[in-house]
């Protein structure tokens, strides 16, 4: 194209370029794929759109931000790499010089949403040791109380004589013991109840009066 051989289209495509390269390296930051390699898909999905208008691609993420934040993050750098490729294939100078201007705002709209996204990994990095402690601590509390609710519902619904085994008086308990831990907001699995009840029967103090099969009693201390 004529314009592409006037002198000051050179600097114009130069900013263009180093936009798109900057965009890349900034992409890298917020993508899962390794590197360049996220980016330059959309760098080539853009490119092979005839007839891009920047435009075009800022209305289509805008509506798409609107359904979900998430495509709010990554809308910028599309929108800025579009407004670069078509300033690149645009042959009026200054509208071509216009629509590398939206692109470096845009750009910077980009450079803003990863430094939220940093910030925000940073402190969920900060928060996650803190996070696990008092995690841990709950686990603990929520099995505690369900056990005590176990070993009294296991002395209150106890047959005449004995259990047959802990896996059955586990099997009898569960719908209770569940029931239970949903009343009292704990975290209990529904999958693995009946066998976790099972466990902790086996250790329960008294075992020994409570279940026929031996395997299912406590040691004596």
């Amino acid at each position: 194209m004529i314009f592409k051989q006037l002198k000051w289209y050179a600097p114009l495509n130069e900013f263009a370029d180093e936009i798109i390269d900057d965009l890349a390296e900034r992409y890298a930051a917020i993508s899962p794929m390794t590197q360049k390699d996220a980016f330059n898909l959309i760098f080539n999905n853009l490119s092979s759109i005839s007839n891009l208008r920047g435009a075009n691609i800022e209305q289509h993420f805008e509506i798409m931000a609107l359904e979900n934040e998430e495509y709010a993050q990554y809308a910028a750098f599309s929108i800025s790499c579009a407004y670069c490729i078509q300033a690149k294939n645009t042959e009026n100078m200054i509208a071509a010089w216009k629509l590398v201007a939206i692109a470096s705002r845009w750009a910077g709209v980009a450079s803003t949403l990863l430094g939220v996204k940093v910030a925000r990994m940073e402190t969920i990095k900060a928060t996650r040791k803190n996070t696990a402690r008092k995690g841990g601590l709950a686990k603990s509390a929520h099995s505690s109380k369900l056990k005590e609710e176990v070993f009294r519902l296991a002395l209150a619904r106890r047959p005449s004589k004995m259990w047959p085994s802990a896996r059955q008086a586990a099997a009898t308990l569960k719908d209770e013991v569940v029931e239970y831990a949903k009343v009292h907001g704990l975290t209990f699995a529904t999958a693995s109840a009946e066998r976790k009840i099972a466990e902790w029967l086996r250790t329960m103090p008294g075992s020994a009066s409570l279940f026929k099969n031996s395997t299912d009693r406590k040691p004596s201390s």
